[in-house]
């Protein structure tokens, strides 16, 4: 039996669930999202509900980006002293716990610790959760990490990061994945880039790090940007792919067809987090056959970790690109396996 320890507003902690349940593990899910996911092979599913402190979190976070406060840090600590969270008693004991993830589960394996959790995983992702241009670990952040048995990291900068904070034996390397039925190598036919989309779900009226309307403007100077946006007033979006659509092949398909790339951002002059990780969008750009438009000073972790899967194009010199071999290879199986012999 398999505890998993995230939220459902991610699709990587549905991919995660439904990769593991479609392989005849049972997994219970303790979902601290409120989206209200619902997936009948779940043993139990630990439901969290909304209350005072994700209305004050939600209030904080609009008068962040009203002010375009970048640093949520303090923010969270204050959420966390004004509405210190219980300890939580599971009904079951596990053999393997997958948390996810970095410091946004903190909080929760701190409830959770004292159960029977088996062997102890946290899946970092993004790190840090901030876009800071340098971070270095207190002893709490150590003490946090080490608590675990396994640490997977989504590229191999991020492995080198925190090996200068922990034991080398705990670290692994296995970037984050959203399983996916269709997967496309290339795209047929492609000549030049004309039309390119920005993935995200994303609205630029709700996080400072999100808009990115300011460099979309610029592009569009000299190409067409659709944003896959939940709706804020952008010029040309397209409406947000769900993930049963995203893990059925819609979403491959549909960017295949209709773009010639895609845009990966954040607003941000460059930040560790960046440098290292990567994101939902990122996944959400893999499989769909086309190349990634990156800014390669900020996108480092990423253009190392996937220059033989993918044809990267750099931001600065998109006009000046051009494509003799188009490379799209989403190594989906490789991972996927990587994952399961680490439970």
């Amino acid at each position: 039996m398999i505890l998993i320890v995230g939220s459902s507003n991610t699709f990587y902690v549905q991919s995660y669930v439904e990769l593991l349940t479609d392989n005849g593990i049972e997994v219970d899910l303790f979902d601290y999202g409120y989206n209200g996911y619902q997936n009948s092979s779940i043993n139990t599913h630990y439901h969290n509900r909304k209350n005072e402190s994700q209305k004050l979190v939600q209030f904080f976070s609009k008068i962040a980006a009203y002010f375009k406060i970048s640093d949520l840090k303090p923010l969270r600590k204050l959420k966390d002293i004004l509405f210190t969270k219980k300890k939580i008693n599971l009904e079951r004991s596990y053999s393997t716990s997958i948390f996810f993830w970095g410091d946004a589960a903190a909080p929760h394996f701190n409830n959770l610790k004292h159960n029977k959790l088996g062997k102890k995983i946290l899946i970092v992702n993004t790190f840090p959760i901030d876009f800071y241009k340098h971070y270095e670990m207190n002893k709490s952040d150590i003490n946090y990490y080490k608590s675990f048995d396994k640490v997977i990291c989504s590229t191999s900068m991020m492995v080198d990061y925190f090996k200068k904070y922990m034991p080398n034996e705990k670290i692994e390397l296995c970037s984050d994945f959203i399983v996916k039925n269709k997967n496309l190598s290339n795209k047929k036919n492609f000549n030049k880039i004309s039309n390119i989309a920005f993935l995200g779900n994303v609205n630029f009226n709700q996080r400072n790090s999100d808009d990115v309307s300011g460099l979309i403007s610029n592009i569009e100077k000299e190409f067409n940007v659709t944003v896959h946006t939940l709706g804020d007033g952008s010029g040309n979006t397209f409406k947000p792919f769900n993930y049963k659509q995203v893990k059925n092949g819609e979403m491959n398909t549909y960017l295949n067809q209709n773009f010639d790339a895609v845009l990966y951002a954040y607003n941000s002059k460059g930040s560790l987090r960046e440098n290292i990780s990567i994101t939902t969008r990122f996944s959400l750009f893999e499989g769909c056959g086309l190349p990634l438009i990156v800014d390669f000073s900020k996108y480092k972790g990423i253009v190392k970790e996937f220059n033989q899967n993918y044809t990267f194009i750099d931001l600065n010199s998109i006009n000046k690109s051009n494509i003799e071999n188009l490379i799209h290879n989403y190594d989906q199986e490789s991972r996927v396996n990587k994952f399961l012999s680490l439970l």
